[in-house]
């Protein structure tokens, strides 16, 4: 019987030593806090499924929830391409948050 898939901490929370918790580096009203909010509302069922029957031997995948509001944020801000999106996890404030500082592979964006 395989072990069921397990995948990278995604800490959207974890502070860091100024300021407590990187969403206050964004507004209040900032989209990217909107979607983390509603992550736990939304029914992800059918990309836990893909994700969990895959080989859990290897490298660990990313939390499908951060991928998920990954692809989401990025196509509300116009980015579709997973070349830009991987940079613009490395290089925005609002992607950085979103992704709790973890930065995907454009091969692993789809």
């Amino acid at each position: 019987m395989q072990e069921a898939k397990s995948f990278r901490p995604w800490q959207p929370e974890q502070t860091t030593l100024l300021p407590p918790s990187p969403r206050e580096w964004l507004a209040d009203d900032h989209q990217v806090n909107f979607l983390l909010d509603l992550v736990d509302e939304l029914d992800l069922a059918q990309v836990l499924i893909p994700a969990q029957a895959k080989d859990p031997r290897g490298e660990k995948g990313f939390d499908p929830r951060m991928m998920t509001l990954l692809l989401l944020y990025a196509y509300c801000v116009g980015i579709v391409s997973s070349r830009k999106i991987e940079r613009a996890c490395y290089e925005d404030l609002a992607f950085r948050v979103l992704t709790g500082n973890q930065q995907p592979d454009h091969s692993r964006i789809q």
